[in-house]
């Protein structure tokens, strides 16, 4: 699926929870579940997400989509008080399509990267700028050939090889020289892709 870029849970929680937000959401990785969390409607919003995503291969508990056309895939878990969901590659665009659909269920996202809960209301773009969006994909331009000239086989070790190649700046420095080369200026603000490669993936147990 590619390197992760992304992470948002859903719940709904009693009035004052969004206080506690980072504190639930570390309690639901442990496998733990908060007493201020209301049940969901789970088959009803795995239909929805089926609709959405008729792509979506379901196994038990946890489900895999792939959207293809946009190199990105997703992987989804749950229970009775939440959804999890884990994104890949070139994901941005889909990832506020599943903040619109689950918010349709009454269901506000918190985004692991940021450690906040969104509004259920008007929640922002995880798209960004346009020069963000360039940025982003000029990431993903540079990260693709450096995962197609890798010598290695293996999944895991081109990961590593890319979460290095992300960590110690070459990347940004190859996407600054080709967005020079397009006219284009970087974005200000840090790349979600960089950021999110940087800090790393949430530790958690599937639902």
């Amino acid at each position: 699926m590619g390197m992760e870029i992304g992470w948002l849970a859903f719940w709904k929680a009693r009035p004052g929870g969004e206080k506690r937000a980072v504190k639930i959401y570390e309690a639901l990785r442990d496998g733990r579940s908060p007493e201020e969390l209301e049940d969901l409607p789970v088959e009803r919003i795995v239909r929805g997400l089926k609709k959405r995503y008729p792509q979506m291969e379901r196994h038990g508990r946890y489900a895999e989509i792939d959207v293809d056309e946009e190199e990105m895939g997703m992987e989804v878990s749950w229970d009775e008080k939440h959804f999890h969901f884990t994104f890949y590659g070139d994901a941005f665009g889909q990832m506020d399509e599943v903040v619109k659909l689950m918010g349709g269920f009454g269901l506000p996202c918190f985004d692991w990267n940021s450690r906040t809960m969104l509004p259920l209301e008007n929640p922002p773009s995880f798209q960004g700028t346009p020069e963000e969006k360039v940025e982003m994909d000029t990431l993903f331009e540079v990260l693709k050939g450096r995962a197609d000239a890798s010598k290695t086989e293996d999944p895991q070790e081109r990961l590593r090889e890319l979460n290095a190649f992300l960590k110690w700046g070459a990347a940004k420095k190859e996407v600054d020289r080709r967005l020079g080369e397009k006219g284009a200026a970087p974005a200000k603000k840090k790349s979600k892709a960089v950021k999110a490669a940087k800090e790393g993936a949430p530790k958690r147990r599937r639902a």
